[in-house]
């Protein structure tokens, strides 16, 4: 009679242990774009990596990651050669051949501006620009990059894009900020922090609280090599390290001590 319970109940204790035998491995790409990704000694690290290293920690999922530049990883996804990409918006096009999780992080560009300006108030993006017509305020920003359509309206008036400095990297801005030649910048507010970091400027550069375009990014998975489970998995995760104060923990880290 003992032998029989065994047996009858045989299939479920097979069952059991085959759900918990699903191993979730996470073959990630990534590409040199500090403070979201980048190699420290040899260690793959970078506020997006962190992320998916405590997505994958929460569900239990290895990583493993792979160097390679955006547009070959952009096909990689589609082939299902590598599983994610952070960082991605969400498009059409990619939702074709990936999946995407819910929005993780925004990439914000925020105003900076030069220690005389410390105090300055200025509450949305249209006070900056009429500060800027006025001659009241010297910015600084990047050629080719977006600042948003209403920036984006003022820069195609000749008469405005004369009174704004364009330069080709953060650094040259930085160092203009500075050194009082221009009141402010905008960028992306954990790149510019990073480089203010890294150049030792945090006495002399400062982030307001003016955003000027904010873009919501995602996770993105291959729809080849992701199958339900495992996607279903990293969006628990992702679900888990943001009701547990994990992600914002994580986020603050690459951001100055006020």
């Amino acid at each position: 009679m003992r032998r029989a319970v065994f047996y009858l109940f045989m299939p479920q204790v097979l069952f059991i242990l085959s759900s918990k035998a699903y191993t979730c491995e996470l073959k990630v790409g990534w590409e040199d774009w500090p403070p979201y990704q980048f190699k420290k000694g040899e260690q793959v690290t970078g506020l997006d990596m962190d992320i998916v290293k405590a997505i994958a920690k929460a569900e239990g999922c290895t990583v493993s990651f792979d160097e390679i530049p955006w547009k070959r990883h952009l096909v990689n996804i589609e082939r299902g050669k590598t599983d994610l990409a952070t960082g991605a918006s969400k498009t059409p096009d990619r939702e074709k051949y990936a999946n995407f999780t819910d929005n993780y992080r925004n990439e914000t560009m925020s105003l900076f501006v030069s220690k005389d300006k410390k105090d300055l108030k200025i509450k949305n993006t249209k006070e900056l620009i009429e500060l800027i017509k006025k001659d009241q305020f010297k910015l600084g920003v990047l050629r080719g990059y977006y600042y948003g359509e209403e920036f984006k309206k003022s820069l195609e008036d000749q008469v405005f894009k004369s009174k704004v400095e364009e330069v080709t990297s953060i650094k040259q801005n930085l160092i203009k900020c500075s050194t009082g030649r221009i009141d402010g910048i905008l960028g992306d507010k954990f790149v510019v922090t990073h480089n203010i970091i890294e150049e030792g400027l945090a006495d002399k550069v400062f982030l307001t609280k003016l955003d000027v375009n904010t873009d919501a990014v995602f996770i993105m998975l291959s729809k080849k090599s992701v199958d339900k489970n495992k996607l279903d998995l990293i969006q628990s995760g992702l679900e888990k390290i943001s009701k547990n104060g994990t992600l914002e923990k994580i986020k603050e880290s690459y951001l100055l001590k006020k």
